[in-house]
């Protein structure tokens, strides 16, 4: 499970970072280059920050940043805007469930691994 959360964690990043140089490219919009850049920036080193032994913090960072995505995509969405709102809504919950399930089997293995 771990290996496909840091695969969709560098996916999730490419993501957001090619969404929003795609925004500036075609509509000159700065703000979504900034947002997509620097929330694939910050995925990237949650990843990074993940793979030097601090796990727990990483995976959080990871799941803020896909929520405040998450929230920040839902009203244009839900406003009708398919494209690119509705792509980063639903790659947003899919990387949430793969986080908040990666978190549970993490659970789960701990309580069943016997204390010494």
């Amino acid at each position: 499970m771990t290996k496909t959360i840091n695969i969709a964690t560098v996916g999730y990043a490419l993501l957001c970072i090619g969404l929003g140089v795609a925004a500036y490219i075609s509509k000159h919009h700065i703000m979504s280059l900034v947002g997509g850049v620097g929330i694939g920036l910050v995925e990237l080193y949650a990843l990074n920050l993940w793979k030097s032994g601090k796990q727990r913090v990483g995976r959080i960072v990871s799941l803020v940043a896909a929520v405040i995505t998450f929230l920040m995509f839902i009203p244009r969405f839900l406003g009708g805007a398919i494209y690119p709102n509705g792509v980063m809504v639903i790659a947003s919950l899919i990387f949430i469930g793969l986080l908040l399930a990666g978190h549970m089997q993490a659970m789960k293995a701990k309580q069943e691994t016997p204390a010494a």
